[in-house]
């Protein structure tokens, strides 16, 4: 090999490296700090690295290289998986002394892989997700053979057909697994915390019914809207019930803070935990629909309680209040810091006036 050979493939082997660690670090999932995450997602890391290393001596196509990155995705995420991908493929490219078709032939099928299992939450068929990668390898391979003019051997046929079908068994018996452990887990655990009775709404409810009433009717409109404008109905729900539960600790410490210090103590999903903090308050980001909906909800929902309890018994105009709640945020941040378009204004506040007969609840 020579010396100019070498430096080139010294430089792509820092750059995909550096690539990864950098997105490793700005990772938003947290897995190599868990435990149980943390272990697989380094064995993940080890057979990586080890069939890299046997690709210098061994046969080419034949490690299941994207099965272990589709499963490396579930514990860190899709940027982290991709730039695992490419650091796979540039190793064993360099290891295995190809040119650049090799790598392209690895990537494609794996980005389609990874693609298919990007957003597990909804939409999870694995059977489709192997057929759409057997489908571009194959697909890809004979593009490369006739492209190059390649002669047929039993060595370029057999290996790449074993590491293919290496890749669709793992990703057949794994993936569904992990689904069971780890996404069905956490829609579990969804499901119990954005519910009235999870119980730290249950203690809200004994010990201060004022919040308990803001928060129950904020999340049933949240969730009305958030699904009018293609939002995360249950994550709205989720932000207008806990975004004010500081309110159940002592000190002097603001709402914002103590609710941060509530929901870390109480294990909230990721993802869920971050909308709540920033929906309080307790952390400085641009909003999401879900937090938006959540906190324009709150508003409303606090402006009718304490209008009903200063003058009981009086008729409300809730269009025009309605009217004057949209007014009063417009130019704050619920509406022109976050992720609403102005068309999602005008049909949350459609929604909000066809809900008139639902804020006698609030009485």
């Amino acid at each position: 090999m020579s010396v100019s050979a070498i430096i080139s493939n010294i430089v792509l082997f820092v750059i995909s490296l550096g690539i990864y660690l950098y997105a490793v670090k700005t990772s938003e999932s947290n897995s190599f700090e868990n435990d149980k995450s943390g272990r697989y997602v380094r064995v993940i890391l080890g057979l990586g690295t080890l069939f890299c290393i046997i690709s210098f001596f061994g046969p080419e196509f034949i490690y299941p290289l994207n099965a272990l990155a589709v499963i490396y995705m579930i514990y860190t995420g899709f940027p982290a998986a991709i730039a695992l991908l490419t650091l796979f493929g540039t190793v064993t490219m360099i290891t295995a002394n190809e040119t650049s078709a090799y790598f392209f032939y690895f990537m494609i099928p794996g980005i389609i892989l990874l693609l298919q299992f990007r957003n597990p939450k909804e939409y999870f068929d694995v059977r489709k997700s192997v057929m759409y990668y057997s489908l571009s390898s194959i697909l890809i391979y004979t593009a490369l053979f006739l492209i190059y003019s390649l002669k047929i051997t039993p060595e370029r046929i057999v290996f790449p057909l074993v590491g293919l079908a290496l890749n669709s068994l793992i990703v057949a018996i794994v993936m569904p697994k992990l689904a069971h452990g780890l996404l069905f887990t956490m829609e579990e655990k969804y499901s119990s915390i954005v519910d009235p009775e999870f119980h730290l709404l249950l203690k809200l409810k004994k010990e201060n019914k004022y919040e308990f009433k803001r928060a129950i009717h904020s999340a049933y409109l949240s969730g009305r809207c958030a699904d009018k404008v293609g939002a995360d109905s249950r994550m709205a729900r989720g932000c207008a019930y806990y975004h004010r539960i500081g309110v159940l600790s002592e000190g002097e410490d603001s709402i914002a803070v103590k609710t941060d210090r509530l929901i870390d103590e109480n294990d909230f999903p990721e993802e869920l935990a971050e909308m709540v903090k920033v929906c309080a308050g307790a952390k400085k980001s641009y909003l999401k629909k879900e937090v938006a909906i959540a906190l324009i909800c709150d508003e409303l929902v606090s402006a009718i309680i304490r209008f009903m309890e200063e003058k009981p018994g009086e008729n409300i105009n809730f269009d025009a209040l309605i009217d004057l709640i949209f007014e009063r945020l417009s130019n704050r941040a619920p509406v022109v810091d976050s992720d609403l378009s102005l068309r999602d204004i005008r049909i949350i506040k459609k929604k909000l006036k066809e809900e008139k007969l639902y804020y006698d609840f609030l009485r």
